[in-house]
């Protein structure tokens, strides 16, 4: 089962225009000096925050949202323009899943058309909005960008290849090579939800949750949900050699149903040998919210796969009528102490010893996950720009 750890304050500035985005988080990872990178699925930004507190060893776990809990602030908003100027600037990228594999923060949108919804201030405005489908290009994003020293880079000198050079890069998104949505044109079981472009949220092409392993891409789908089996596709993709700041796919791509009893997914993580799955309802509705995990065994790298038995359920996420869906997970570091932040980098702090790292118990770690949610219930919401976010432990049945 999940059991409830103590929340995780994140605190974003509430000096960009952009801070709402708190109300609309859809993933985040950490990297390796522990700072953690967040995504909004209403923004082309991606949040940095850092750890600017930790609670003393004796006021820990005592409660769910305690007066000192995990802090993270010091936010830093980076516009993904900066990286990949051909973005366009009025619309959002729709960022649905994000993860770390050295060297490189990778980004995932949601490659979704949307259906504009309707805004009850007149009923033949709110039946045209109804009927519009939308398509931005911007959503058919996938991306890497190099990560070293605690910052993001558009190019960098590669440190095991002197000489050689890290560069951010993405799938291109041109009319005649769509590149993702182009392969799945043909494909027997997304072609006739492409065709038709149905909208995400009416059980289309969408995808949310991104996990590398080695050098295979999973990307989660939320829709389309077929007779109660959701698809991960698994891919990869390399550099071409002409344009360093351009992916393309390789080899042929393979698709793994898995039968999470009608559900989503909602996000995707990596846990020694077993993927994590996130997964919620695929329509806009309230429903379960659970978490699966599969062995990565059973994800043939060289054919499509059908999962017909349920994955192992972990738990499900507690969530609130209208409010409270849980869209991203990932695991809760151990972070040395020599890698966590000095407390007197914080304005506000006057303490200027090191902040310790998450405790963890002695031996083999159990399964720590820190989990943020679109549409927050109003409780979770932390002056203008702050929001708990929430810690859970599995524990198999019968565990103290």
């Amino acid at each position: 089962m999940l059991h409830p750890l103590p929340s995780v304050r994140l605190d974003f500035n509430p000096l960009v225009q952009s801070t709402t985005c708190h109300l609309n988080l859809s993933g985040l990872a950490f990297t390796p000096d522990g700072r953690l990178w967040v995504i909004s699925d209403e923004t082309r930004n991606l949040e940095c925050l850092e750890c600017v507190q930790t609670p003393p060893p004796q006021s820990r776990s005592k409660s769910l949202r305690p007066r000192q809990p995990y802090q993270y602030g010091n936010a830093q908003t980076i516009d993904l323009s900066t990286f990949f100027p051909d973005l366009a600037l009025d619309h959002e990228i729709d960022l649905e899943g994000i993860d770390y594999q050295a060297p490189y923060l990778w980004l995932l949108g949601s490659h979704s058309s949307k259906r504009k919804t309707p805004q009850g201030a007149d009923v033949q405005t709110d039946l045209k909005r109804l009927k519009t489908i939308v398509v931005e290009p911007n959503r058919h994003f996938l991306a890497r960008i190099p990560w070293r020293d605690g910052q993001l880079h558009a190019c960098i000198e590669d440190p095991d290849r002197p000489g050689e050079f890290l560069t951010a890069a993405r799938l291109k998104s041109k009319k005649k090579e769509r590149t993702l949505l182009k392969v799945l044109e043909a494909d027997p079981h997304f072609a006739p939800f492409i065709e038709a472009n149905i909208p995400s949220k009416d059980n289309g092409l969408d995808f949310e949750g991104l996990a590398l392993v080695n050098d295979r891409l999973f990307l989660g789908l939320r829709g389309p949900v077929l007779r109660g089996y959701t698809a991960i596709l698994d891919l990869t993709v390399t550099v071409k050699k002409s344009k360093p700041d351009e992916l393309k796919l390789t080899g042929s791509y393979r698709k793994h149903f898995l039968n999470l009893q009608g559900l989503g997914v909602r996000d995707l993580s990596v846990w020694q040998d077993q993927l994590l799955i996130l997964a919620g309802p695929t329509l806009a509705l309230d429903g379960s919210i659970r978490v699966f995990q599969c062995p990565l065994a059973q994800f043939s790298d060289t054919q499509d796969t059908c999962l017909t038995t349920v994955p192992f359920c972990l738990g499900d996420i507690p969530h609130q009528p209208g409010s409270d869906r849980a869209e991203g997970i990932t695991l809760w570091p151990s972070i040395d102490s020599d890698q966590a932040e000095d407390s007197n980098d914080s304005e506000n702090s006057n303490d200027s010893e090191k902040l310790e790292p998450p405790e963890q118990p002695e031996g083999s770690s159990p399964l720590e996950l820190l989990v943020l949610y679109d549409a927050p219930h109003p409780s979770r919401l932390i002056q203008d720009s702050g929001i708990w976010a929430d810690r859970f432990q599995w524990q198999a049945e019968g565990e103290a």
